[in-house]
């Protein structure tokens, strides 16, 4: 399938990424990993099976699950290796085996395209391309994040997918035209099987991320950018037919969000919303080109969804989509120019469903969305290249290799932050953005919790974000190591008011109520809480406060079922251990 050496080209891919990303094996936990694994008490259970097939954390991702599990089965039952690191090999794996997968689709375009060119030319313009995504600082946050996993298995898959929908679709002719003819001269029978395997893939890959909602719209990219508009109908029904996957998707991602609260409004309208997609796309695209202002969180800034930087962002947007399409509505538009449109296409398309019109949270943008959207510009971008190797063109090439070698620079540069820790990685998010609360405030608890001192992070967050639940609930915490419980009740009752679902406030409202002496209050929080999400941190809470009243058989029974919930390595275990043994005596 490949041509001659094409394998070479692909093995020396696959260890020069694995060796690039084999430092992140030394990255910790990080943000979202305590709801994956350190309180997750399902994902090492006896129902972890049934769990799995539903959403968590407003993501369904069945697939992605599974190989956390069973990455627990191979490295650390087998080899001895502990968590987080025995998640982070399996991340760069994977993510090396993406750099393969797409060489090899690289490789594919150019005997399409680029048949002039020399096999090793072809060989060189499909590394040099594969590297270029595969090394981009923009990777960082998916590979060197536990959370992450959907993303590089999920990646993984849509490339292999892509690679046999390209077989597909290369095999495929228009009737009474000839077959095409491979290097050596031999027909192209179609194949119908390439389709079903990239079926196969695709779907696969929308078990481990919902990204495959943005397919149809991808695929109708490298139609375009690989073969032209004369059969632009031809295109557009071709692309269409992915629908049939891309919907129930999209519904199933849709229910998910919703079950996490991640498409409440946000105090965004509409046009706000409009205005925003069209400079995060712009934001996006910056990224790519000077991944320099890097963090773990790009947020939205209260009170700039209308200004001007906004709407210049989408009328940017706007006028380089229009002024693509009508350059390539000509009647004979370059090779070149549709290139350029469906790789924008494609670009747009990957990135359509996280731009902010039908989802919202404290990010407006986040690099690891870039990790498919890329795809499109390096499987249009791979021709020219080849082109200019064979012609030796040495400012083009030249060009080329220093903003690979750019890329890789800031791309390890990245990686050691994301080493250093979480307090670094927020350090970075503030110094990115200062107006961001959610980095204030997470920045905030870490220090807290090494009984550092917090700054003035708390009072900057409260001040751009009065409403915050989670910096009013950081802010109990500070007032109540600081001797001053009355002030921090009234924190955390403020806290629980904005935020009357949040169940771990509830906890710490119930145990601050507990210690003032209030007891009737505070055991109907607790209640509600645990019969809103039965969590085993908050059932030993309940625990304290049923010994304290009395009632130690029930104590007993709430501290076994968050025993029964914990694993061993849960942070909690030790202390329910504890309890335990106390109340048997």
């Amino acid at each position: 399938m490949q041509p001659e050496g094409g394998w070479r080209w692909i093995l020396g891919v696959t260890a020069l990424t694995a060796l690039a990303w084999s430092p992140v094996r030394d990255c910790g936990w990080f943000w979202d990993d305590r709801g994956t694994f350190l309180t997750n008490a399902w994902l090492l259970g006896p129902d972890f099976f049934s769990q799995s097939l539903r959403p968590h954390l407003g993501h369904w991702q069945p697939l992605s699950w599974w190989s956390l599990r069973l990455d627990r089965a191979l490295w650390t039952d087998l080899a001895g290796v502990p968590a987080p690191r025995a998640h982070l090999l399996s991340n760069v794996l994977f993510h090396a085996g993406s750099a393969a997968a797409l060489t090899a689709l690289l490789l594919e375009v150019l005997r399409l395209r680029a048949r002039a060119t020399s096999s090793q030319t072809r060989g060189a313009a499909a590394a040099i391309g594969a590297l270029a995504w595969a090394l981009h600082p923009a990777r960082v946050e998916s590979v060197a994040w536990a959370t992450e996993r959907r993303d590089v298995l999920a990646t993984l898959l849509a490339l292999l997918g892509l690679l046999a929908w390209l077989t597909w679709r290369v095999s495929m002719q228009p009737r009474g035209a000839p077959a095409q003819d491979d290097d050596h001269g031999r027909s192209t029978p179609p194949r119908p099987t390439a389709l079903l395997v990239a079926v196969v893939c695709f779907s696969l890959s929308a078990l481990a991320k919902a990204w495959v909602v943005a397919l149809p719209g991808a695929l109708l990219g490298l139609e375009i950018g690989l073969f032209g508009v004369a059969a632009l109908r031809d295109s557009l029904r071709r692309s269409a037919m992915w629908l049939g996957l891309a919907i129930p998707v999209a519904v199933i991602a849709a229910l998910a969000q919703h079950s996490a609260g991640a498409t409440a409004d946000g105090g965004l309208g509409g046009v706000a919303r409009v205005v925003g997609a069209g400079h995060n796309l712009l934001t996006y695209l910056g990224l790519t080109a000077l991944p320099l202002a890097l963090a773990p969180l790009h947020p939205l800034v209260p009170g700039t969804a209308l200004d001007a930087t906004h709407v210049a962002g989408l009328v940017g947007a706007v006028a380089m989509s229009v002024l693509l399409v009508l350059r390539a509505a000509r009647p004979t538009p370059s090779p070149q120019l549709l290139a350029l449109l469906g790789g924008w296409i494609g670009f747009v398309a990957w990135l359509a469903p996280v731009l902010g019109l039908m989802q919202s949270g404290v990010q407006a943008v986040a690099e690891r969305y870039l990790i498919l959207a890329h795809v499109p510009l390096v499987i249009l971008a791979v021709e020219p290249l080849a082109r200019w190797l064979q012609q030796r063109r040495v400012a083009a090439i030249g060009l080329t290799l220093l903003v690979v070698l750019a890329w890789s620079g800031r791309m390890l540069a990245w990686q050691q932050v994301w080493i250093a820790g979480p307090e670094a990685l927020w350090t970075a998010a503030i110094a990115a953005e200062p107006r961001s609360v959610h980095a204030r405030v997470n920045r905030a608890a870490l220090r807290l919790a090494r009984d550092a001192p917090v700054g003035d992070d708390l009072t900057i967050a409260l001040a751009l974000a009065p409403r915050d639940a989670t910096a009013w609930k950081v802010e109990a915490e500070v007032l109540r190591r600081a001797g001053q419980p009355a002030a921090a009740l009234r924190a955390l009752r403020r806290a629980a008011q904005l935020a009357p679902g949040d169940t771990a406030v509830q906890c710490n409202l119930g145990a601050a109520l507990a210690s003032q002496g209030q007891p009737v209050e505070a055991m109907a929080l607790l209640d509600a809480a645990i019969a809103s999400r039965d969590d085993p941190a908050c059932r030993l809470n309940r625990a304290v406060l049923l010994v304290q009243t009395g009632r130690r058989q029930a104590a007993t029974v709430d501290v076994d079922a968050a025993l029964a919930m914990l694993p061993r390595d849960h942070p909690e275990h030790n202390r329910a251990v504890g309890m335990s043994r106390a109340l048997r005596r």
